[in-house]
């Protein structure tokens, strides 16, 4: 089935004709299928499960862009809120010029949750967890909701989503207002069985459109299965003479990735990811990745920047958790670029996250937690075993093959790796909505309004993915004991009729997603205090010290426990003041020996994020406390979420407002790292306005949209980089919050000629001189090639037009990539400018160029543009005001 046929279902030709240009002619048969023989299109519900990169997602997609455009209103469901932030861009980017209104929301995404309410939204992408406090808050959410795509759908089988992400689905199929679903999930045993708990068709499909050899490297040799024909062979690799694993792998991705290939390199922590990183970097002589370096070079420092800069200079990079957003970001971008060669990362990266590779080596173990916290190696599971192997082989990217390699040290490994994965049975789909926390679940059912009595209860969770397996018996047990929980501690009223409604408290567990522990360990905590005036520190803590926050990672080395260098400084902080008196915070200091490795965690997490929020530069922040960045501010973000839980404990009990309020903000300032005074800047959400941006403006009086809106752009650029103010100076002006790059890059707004880094005086001519192109530089003629031609000229037309300049990668030239262009245009153009840094060409680290010289500095030869025998010279020309 041909793309453009799409358009016979009601979706513009424009969007069908976008969609032919990135994905091209064809449907893939996992999506002809899913249109044809199970009319997804036509509304009927429908689960898919099939490989990573099968084509599954943009099932979900076309049927997103078809309710939006007949006036229904979609909600996408994704696990992860990386994963709600990708989704949410790429939307936006392809669909709002279609005037289809995406939001996003999840525990750092608040701004649209009133408008996903109130239902001003076509799409809606929403975390998990998130979705289940939406339909707290406005129950009749479904109304008016015609379809619920779920990604990633295995994620009902996770122990820690997949109770949540159960009571959320029970709740879509047993509404009244029952909307289409469509499933997005990988290959399982049992996902019949869920696409009938569900009441939607099932499109099973385990071929992949580009073929997959799965297998193991052992004495040199690549054995492997093909994953669609089933077919055995082998491929001779990189010989060395070295068995050391290490060796092999360093040795196999150097060679591959100097073949051309892209290679992910998935390992167990994130310190092996940063060591093989590094290794591999002195053994490489690949292209530096130069417009990653340029884009990296204007984000926040922290301690791993540098690092992963020099790895960056041989196109080699390294992805973890502990890494900022906005750097993840940056390497994920670039990689899909094809700038970035090979990637070490952690498991964060396999689910979702689509990114380019030839080639995926796989180490079979990972890192987890046993009862007693503490750190082991175990398997990975089969089921995560495909889908890391499903990175490998993407259609439209190299080779029509991908390869997904495990490394066998012996014979015994060989065998062993061969059985359990290449050989490896599809893993079964089971539901962990097994008991445990049930007391939380059953607040937010009775919170919803979908059950008010013990037979109304007992017959929802009859109808959970759990309800096809438990006995009705089983499952009465289980409901009664999380209600006398649930009731004693009066989270749950029950009248004398055995009507059930929620306590005040029980509203804020179901709205805000909290234990029904952390609600109490708040609520004691706050009555506890009364009116006494809370200081941060004493607020973090308790948050800290609450069921959900014990959760929050924030791990601690044996050497900061014995030190006992926290508490010391618990110890210096509260030492003599008064407030102190009484509060767990004084027990510290009263009995510095009882402080437990996990109560020394606490602590830890407690004093960085006060300083974090009084705006302490991220290096000193990762050096003291022995964290990196990522892991500070996800973090953060638990706390934030925490304390905003708190504002409304206090509100349930009849706290002071002001302490009420007190709590909303802290909660903020959590999430942006910044004072009080920060907030409204943060709240525009500027892209690359980050932290350490927000308190150097602070720090200078620029803390509201008035002193922006009142402030040159070249006074802002002495403390953010330039780019940065005038998107700042955009986003105050308009008031529209994080404009996305295409409107900023469009804005008809004129920089005054001090922004410009250079003074030289242009004039392109375009006049045949020796086989070349005619610019004068500065009085002296010189000559170009026409593809400089092309892009000079590109950057001229477009600082003349809207007196900035600014054009983004993607819109340059097309053919050779756009960074190998500037680079090029920038070493023909250096011999006759003033300055010779190559900076006449400059690049705002956000993917965009100019041309950086005045418009008024700016000429052409219109007449000998418009006789140039090359058709993309003269329609720049033609564009040219007379």
């Amino acid at each position: 089935m041909r793309i453009l046929e799409l358009s016979r279902y009601n979706i513009p030709e424009k969007i069908v004709e976008a969609w032919t240009t990135e994905m091209g002619e064809e449907l893939l048969p996992v999506q002809e299928r899913a249109i044809k023989r199970h009319q997804v299109l036509d509304g009927k519900s429908l689960i898919i499960s099939s490989p990573t990169t099968s084509g599954k997602t943009f099932i979900g997609e076309i049927a997103a862009v078809k309710g939006v455009m007949e006036k229904k209103k979609v909600i996408y469901l994704v696990p992860l809120k990386s994963l709600a932030e990708e989704k949410y861009l790429d939307f936006r980017k392809k669909y709002e010029s279609f005037g289809i209104r995406t939001v996003v929301s999840s525990r750092d995404h608040r701004e649209h949750d009133r408008a996903i309410e109130a239902g001003e939204f076509g799409i809606a992408v929403i975390v998990y967890e998130k979705m289940a406090q939406l339909m707290v808050k406005n129950p009749f959410l479904l109304k008016n909701i015609a379809l619920v795509v779920v990604d990633e759908l295995q994620e009902i089988g996770d122990p820690d989503r997949g109770p949540g992400l159960e009571i959320t689905l029970t709740k879509i199929v047993s509404s009244p207002h029952r909307p289409q679903v469509i499933g997005l999930s990988a290959v399982l045993g049992n996902t019949d069985a869920l696409a009938r708990w569900l009441g939607a068709d099932l499109l099973s499909f385990d071929k992949r459109p580009v073929e997959l050899h799965e297998g193991v490297l052992y004495k040199g040799v690549f054995h492997y299965r093909t994953h669609n024909t089933l077919e055995k062979n082998s491929e001779p690799l990189a010989e060395i003479d070295f068995e050391d694993p290490t060796e092999v792998l360093l040795a196999n991705v150097a060679h591959l990735a100097g073949e051309g290939d892209q290679v992910l390199v998935f390992l167990p922590s994130k310190l092996d990811t940063m060591l093989f990183a590094g290794l591999l970097t002195e053994r490489v002589d690949l292209a530096c990745a130069a417009g990653t370096l340029d884009e990296l070079a204007l984000l926040e420092e922290t301690s791993l920047k540098e690092k992963l800069s020099s790895c960056l200079g041989k196109a080699v990079a390294f992805h973890h958790a502990d890494l900022s957003r906005d750097e993840r970001s940056v390497i994920e971008k670039y990689a899909r670029k094809g700038e970035i060669k090979v990637i070490f990362c952690t498991t964060t990266l396999s689910m979702g996250v689509n990114l380019p590779a030839t080639t995926v080596f796989l180490h079979t173990q990972k890192w987890e937690t046993d009862g007693r916290d503490h750190m082991i190696l175990t398997p990975i599971g089969w089921a995560e075993y495909e889908n890391i192997s499903g990175r490998a082989g993407r259609l439209g990217f190299g080779r029509d093959f991908g390869r997904s390699i495990t490394i066998a040290g012996n014979d015994y490994e060989y065998e062993m790796l061969w059985e359990n994965y290449i050989d490896g049975q599809v893993g079964m789909l089971t539901s962990r909505l097994d008991g445990k926390g049930m007391e939380n679940h059953l607040v937010n059912i009775v919170a919803s309004g979908v059950a008010r009595n013990r037979e109304e209860i007992e017959s929802f969770l009859s109808h959970t993915f759990q309800g096809l397996f438990e006995s009705r018996e089983n499952t009465r047990k289980g409901m009664e004991k999380a209600l006398r929980f649930a009731t004693d501690r009066r989270f749950i009223e029950e009248d004398g009729r055995g009507e059930m409604a929620v306590s005040s408290l029980g509203v804020v567990v179901a709205s805000k997603g909290i234990t029904c522990l952390t609600a109490l360990d708040l609520s004691s905590f706050l009555k506890e205090v009364g009116d006494r005036e809370l200081t941060d520190l004493e607020i973090l803590h308790a948050a800290a010290s609450s069921d959900d926050g014990k959760k929050i990672y924030m791990q601690i080395a044996g050497h900061e426990h014995r030190s006992r260098k926290y508490e010391q400084l618990v110890r210096e902080e509260i030492s003599g003041r008064q407030e102190y008196l009484g509060t767990l915070l004084s027990q510290v200091v009263k009995s510095p020996l009882l402080v437990t490795k996990n109560k020394a965690r606490t602590l830890k997490l407690t004093l960085l994020l006060e300083r974090w929020i009084r705006g302490k530069e991220t290096p000193s922040l990762e050096r003291d406390f022995e964290s990196y960045f990522g892991t500070i501010a996800a973090a953060a973000e638990g706390l934030s979420w925490i304390i905003d839980a708190a504002s409304l404990v206090a509100q349930s009990i009849g706290s002071p407002k002001a302490l009420q309020d007190r709590l909303s903000i802290l909660s903020e300032r959590l999430l942006y790292g910044v004072e009080e005074k920060g907030l409204e800047l943060a709240r525009l959400r500027v892209r690359g306005l980050g932290r350490a941006g927000i308190c150097s403006l602070v720090r200078e009086g620029f803390d509201s949209r008035k002193a922006i809106r009142e402030t040159p752009v070249t006074v802002l650029a002495a403390m953010i980089p330039e780019r940065i103010a005038i998107s700042l100076k955009e986003a105050v002006e308009s008031g529209h919050k994080n404009p996305p790059q295409k409107e900023e890059m469009s804005a008809e707004t004129s920089e005054p000629d001090n922004t410009f880094i250079c003074r030289d005086r242009i004039e392109i001519t375009g006049k045949p001189i020796e086989k070349r192109n005619l610019v004068m530089i500065n009085g002296s003629p010189m000559g170009i090639t026409n593809r400089s031609l092309e892009l000079l000229l590109r950057f001229a037309v477009a600082v003349k037009k809207d007196g900035r300049g600014w054009v983004h990668r993607e819109d340059l030239t097309p053919g050779m990539g756009a960074t190998q262009l500037v680079s090029r245009l920038r070493n023909e153009l250096r011999s006759l400018t003033l300055k010779k840094d190559g900076k006449i060409i400059e690049n705002d680290g956000s993917g965009c160029y100019r041309l950086s010289i005045p418009p008024r500095n700016v000429f052409f030869d219109r007449e000998s543009l418009l006789q140039h025998w090359n058709a993309v010279i003269k329609d720049a020309a033609a564009s040219i005001s007379e």
